[in-house]
């Protein structure tokens, strides 16, 4: 059977152990939500950026060209198929 002074020993390198290992894993903790803001923050840019590409497709379309109806018709369509190929959702990278 073990003494006090030893178990009292063992239960201080265990308790070192274990602020040890919450301080490891606090640190692995912060780096990991660093990483995930980061990557929200490059998603939402990128949002961003589609949303004023589609604003400006959309102003494209609507835009006046011409007084002839054929050229303004061939005009909408050609800027209709321009949003009609943009991908869905932003690149990642």
């Amino acid at each position: 059977m073990k003494n006090r002074p030893e178990i009292t020993g063992a239960i201080a390198r265990i308790d070192q152990q274990i602020g040890k290992i919450s301080d490891e894993l606090r640190v692995a903790v912060a780096q990991r939500q660093t990483e995930v803001e980061q990557v929200a923050a490059r998603e939402a840019a990128a949002m961003r950026q589609k949303q004023d590409a589609m604003e400006f497709v959309s102003k494209l379309e609507t835009t006046q060209l011409s007084d002839v109806a054929g050229v303004q018709k061939e005009w909408q369509a050609r800027t209709k198929k321009i949003a009609e190929d943009m991908p869905k959702k932003p690149c990642k990278k």
